[in-house]
């Protein structure tokens, strides 16, 4: 009770004596409880179905009890009386404060608790990993017995594979650990004979080694192909791409993180300069391609293999796709479309262009990611190597890990924090951001420039959030991890049964049943996401308030219409740049391999360093489209604060001009002739970026030359 502040709105419904009638209201002040009513708060009613209340009227008292946290009493013109504890629901803030109106405060402190167990039991089980795992386990090969060469076989690392007595090709079932790789044919091994099932001393053969491969290749052409074959034969999944992992893979990681950097501060600056074209290119493109792979499959089908309806499906399909990408050409309302994506990209950009640390970031986001998540990383991969090496049979070279329920059990916890960890990371960058951007939109423009605008930033952000929303922060990124799967399953399956309905009565009742089920887990959690941390960053809530209240905010607000149609169009952008920051690491990497010859000529090994650094850029292409995705959000939540702020003030001094009469007009007249009136003065502040404001006034719609 004691958190209910100007601008909140609670929603209740009065008794059925009271005709039920139910209220949305906004809290106006809190007043000192008086003996007769009790009456806590002064509240503005915002909607009613109450045909019987003037709506020239709206202020009403009420009585909170601060021990039930229910209303005993409501006062209002016309009627007033005893509720008996009614129950209320918290709509968050109707009319949140701007950034400078509120001292931010401590939330969910309560919860970092919570974090400091799960950091006491992670260090527990990295101590057990640590006495029983060892890293060394994932770049060793195999001999022909299923021993660890290095770690089963000590002092022998490298794999070897021995000729055959008649020295014609090598025994690539058979493999050895040796010491050193044979450089010439003059040094002899002791090697396993298949034919006579026993020890025998062979002849070497010239071999070479690579930086990055615990494997002796051939310099022979022949049987080199039989040694590349052999570790795909001879290990499992985990033995041929982590059990076999080059010891200095690590090396190329500089390499491809360099090149994601480089390449989503291009992809971003591109997109800066010239969204509208990229936009037409692409849609262009999509639609050629389209067309012209869905004709080429119809062609097939139709001349050459009439029997494949997969063919014939992919070419209607494509040529469907094809046509929707001509539409977008023709079709005023996807015009209109292209036009709000680029309008809504040029703001993003237009903030991010004014506020130049924020391109630096993604810097800050992954040097935190890396310092947070690869302990925890390293102790689940020690815990991968705590299991027991078994073979799958008594002749068999190839293994599997066998593990124990608790084995199972620190394992399922570790990849749980790894999860949390990268998800509280994420949550962290976003709050920063929209921290930062939310004091920059409501800077002022004075002459078409924001001026005071803050320095360090970002920094300042990150330093406000440890201080004030650790906990927060922390519970938010818990609730995304858990609700995020069904979040999006609940959703989907509440639309799935809402088209479900047909003539078939039985089948109508049970998609009811299931919609309306369906439907109310999805409203109760689908405000659980990344967005609330734009309301803790503009009012101080906690988690769970912030994410009802921006909700509310961005759904349910008709004064910014397009809000939920812009954010969808942003999801494009956001998932060329991740894949192409990503390829562009993979091929990086790939030109460094193959220019220095570094993971030689196993394809295996080539291919897993090259996966490596692409997931390795991940993070980096996440932090770049998190900077471009959060702040695009950020900006539009502003507009439907302000537009929500302004139609309050200006709807408010209307209804007091109107209460005023004649007198109270020719008063304020009189006294206010050197100044402008409060509704004129309000909507002089000009916050929104020049894009934003064409863009959702529909003022001056950029429209795309359509060749």
């Amino acid at each position: 009770v004691n958190q209910l502040e100007h601008g909140q709105a609670i929603k209740f419904t009065l008794p059925n004596g009271y005709d039920g009638f139910e209220y949305k209201v906004m809290i106006l002040s809190t007043l000192e409880p008086d003996e007769e009513t009790g009456c806590t708060h002064v509240v503005e009613v915002l909607d009613t179905n109450d045909t019987f209340s003037s709506p020239e009227l709206r202020e009403r008292r009420i009585a909170i009890d601060a021990n039930t946290g229910q209303i005993n009493y409501y006062a209002g013109p016309g009627w007033e009386g005893h509720l008996h504890g009614v129950s209320y629901e918290s709509l968050g803030y109707y009319l949140p404060p701007l950034p400078h109106h509120k001292e931010h405060k401590c939330t969910d402190t309560a919860f970092m608790f919570v974090v400091l167990l799960s950091i006491g039991l992670s260090y527990w089980i990295s101590d057990y990993a640590y006495q029983h795992g060892d890293l060394e386990n994932f770049h060793h090969g195999y001999d022909y017995r299923g021993r660890i060469c290095g770690i089963d076989v000590p002092g022998k690392s490298l794999v070897y594979w021995c000729q055959s007595t008649d020295m014609t090709h090598i025994e690539e079932d058979y493999p050895i650990c040796v010491k050193e790789c044979p450089s010439s044919r003059h040094t002899t091994s002791v090697c396993f004979d298949p034919e006579s099932r026993q020890n025998v001393t062979v002849h070497d053969y010239p071999t070479k080694i690579f930086r990055i491969s615990p494997y002796c290749w051939p310099r022979n052409r022949a049987w080199l192909d039989q040694a590349l074959a052999a570790p795909r034969s001879s290990n499992t999944l985990i033995g041929k791409f982590l059990l076999s992992l080059p010891k200095n893979v690590w090396a190329v990681v500089p390499i491809a993180a360099f090149a994601s950097f480089i390449v989503g501060f291009l992809y971003f600056k591109l997109l800066e300069k010239c969204v509208d074209y990229i936009v037409i290119m692409f849609i262009m493109g999509t639609t050629i391609l389209s067309l012209l792979w869905g004709g080429y499959q119809l062609a097939l089908f139709f001349v050459y293999d009439q029997e494949r309806m997969q063919t014939l499906v992919q070419g209607i399909v494509f040529v469907l796709l094809g046509m929707l990408g001509c539409r977008a050409f023709c079709h005023a309302e996807a015009q209109e479309a292209i036009s709000m994506a680029a309008g809504c990209i040029e703001a993003a950009c237009e903030c991010i262009n004014a506020q130049n640390e924020l391109l630096f970031e993604p810097l800050v986001s992954f040097a935190l990611r890396c310092a947070v998540m690869a302990p925890l990383i390293w102790v689940e991969m020690l815990l991968v190597t705590t299991g027991a090496p078994t073979r799958l049979g008594p002749d068999s070279v190839r293994r599997y890990w066998d593990y124990t329920f608790v084995q199972y059990a620190y394992m399922s916890f570790m990849l749980f924090m790894v999860l949390w960890s990268c998800e509280m990371v994420t949550s962290l960058s976003q709050y920063v951001l929209a921290w930062v951007t939310e004091r920059w939109y409501f800077t002022p423009y004075v002459n078409d420039v924001k001026l005071d605008r803050a320095h360090h930033a970002v920094m300042k952000g990150y330093a406000h959030a440890c201080r004030k929303h650790l906990g927060t922060i922390a519970w938010g990124a818990l609730l995304i991890v858990v609700f995020r799967i069904p979040r999006v399953f609940f959703k989907l399956l509440a639309k799935v049964s809402k088209v479900a309905h047909t003539g078939n009565a039985c089948c109508k009742c049970m998609a009811d049943i299931c919609c309306d089920s369906c439907g109310c887990i999805s409203n109760r959690i689908t405000h659980l996401n990344k967005n609330a941390y734009l309301g803790v960053a503009m009012t101080s809530e906690p988690f769970r308030r912030a994410a009802v209240s921006v909700h509310h905010m961005l759904n349910n607000n008709p004064d910014v219409p397009a809000v939920g149609y812009l954010n969808g169009m942003q999801g494009m952008f956001q998932i060329c740049g991740i894949v192409i920051i990503t390829c562009a690491s993979g091929a990086a990497t790939l030109l460094f391999i193959k220019a220095f010859n570094y993971a030689g000529p196993d394809i295996a090994v080539r291919d897993t360093v090259v996966i490596l650094a692409m997931v390795m850029s991940f993070p980096i292409g996440l932090g770049y489209m998190t900077l471009f995705d959060t702040v695009g959000d950020t900006i539009l939540y502003c507009w439907a604060v302000q537009q929500r702020r302004y139609n309050y003030h200006a709807e408010h001094t209307k209804k007091l001009d109107s209460n005023a009469g004649l007198l109270g007009s020719v008063y304020q007249t009189l006294v206010s002739s050197a100044a402008d009136s409060g509704s004129d003065a309000f909507s002089k502040v000009n916050y929104a970026p020049p894009a934003l404001r064409e863009l959702v006034l529909g003022r001056t719609h950029k429209r795309p030359v359509v060749p």
